[in-house]
């Protein structure tokens, strides 16, 4: 890391340069450790770096468009690189690692769920059916048991921290500390969001248009580009929410009214997007709830 770290620093006194914009692939573990080290490096504060994690996606589907390029480690490095050069890049720069434990925490909450879920929906064929179906109980049951341990530790950490932002996330009737965490462990500060547009884009809550003519089709895509923990934690925060205040349980069943298909995930998802204006209202201007007055910001 040292030595990467020299070549840059090298590169930019050799051709007296005033910034830098370091481009990287978003890959978990690895990315977030390297974008930390450099967003905070003392050396390398004198040149305004600015740290990118870019989505996966957004970064192969531009690789598209270099028809006859080999796929080769140099050469998808240069199509990182020509990505940041073009000025494609619209995410917000490296937040750091305020909340690094906390994500951690609640990362492994959702991959406990989702083994839950995948255990819960396992079907089997073959004898003897018993001791499989016993099997998978057990399988759930102590999956359940990790995580109420995940649970108390992301409380825990949370409280830890006591922010401001938490403060009023926890406010919302139907966001428990878990909930919070969830949220609040991917978005970080709220002023790296512009708007509650670029909040809710950024967890891919966002939907492509169909449409011909005068045809415009109920049935149209989650984009589901964003960050998806957030996206996870936003929609179960949702189908919480309006089941505790009565404008977000008249919204999500005015939605799944609307449709013929996938009502209950449409009216969900669509109820997830409007609790994010809530959310970046009251985090904007460090606000608690209020039922008198929402200040949803449009």
């Amino acid at each position: 890391m040292l030595s990467f770290l020299d070549s840059i620093i090298d590169c930019l006194n050799s051709n007296g340069l005033k910034y830098i914009v370091i481009a990287l692939e978003s890959t978990s573990f690895y990315s977030t450790y390297i974008a930390d080290f450099l967003s905070s490096n003392e050396e390398l504060l004198p040149f305004k770096s600015f740290v990118y994690c870019l989505n996966l996606k957004t970064v192969a589907n531009y690789r598209k468009s270099f028809v006859y390029m080999d796929k080769m480690d140099p050469l998808d490095a240069y199509v990182i690189a020509d990505f940041a050069r073009c000025g494609r890049i619209t995410s917000r720069p490296w937040r750091g690692a305020q909340f690094l434990a906390l994500q951690r925490l609640t990362w492994h909450r959702l991959h406990l769920i989702e083994c839950i879920t995948r255990e819960t929906a396992y079907k089997v064929l073959y004898e003897p059916l018993n001791v499989v179906i016993a099997s998978s109980f057990n399988v759930i049951k102590a999956t359940q048991d990790e995580v109420k341990s995940i649970d108390k530790a992301i409380e825990k950490n949370i409280r830890g921290l006591n922010t401001t932002e938490y403060q009023s996330l926890a406010s919302i009737p139907g966001i428990d500390p878990v909930l919070a965490s969830g949220i609040l462990a991917e978005i970080g500060t709220i002023t790296s969001f512009r708007s509650n547009d670029a909040l809710a884009k950024y967890a891919g809550l966002t939907w492509r248009v169909n449409q011909s003519g005068n045809y415009s089709s109920d049935d149209t895509k989650m984009t589901k580009t964003g960050n998806r923990y957030l996206r996870y934690y936003l929609i179960e925060a949702a189908n919480s929410v309006k089941k505790h205040v009565p404008e977000y349980k008249e919204y999500y069943y005015k939605k799944y009214g609307e449709v013929t298909c996938h009502q209950h995930k449409r009216a969900l998802a669509l109820t997830a997007r409007k609790l994010v204006r809530l959310i970046f209202s009251l985090l904007t201007r460090n606000q608690i709830y209020s039922s008198d007055k929402v200040g949803e910001i449009k």
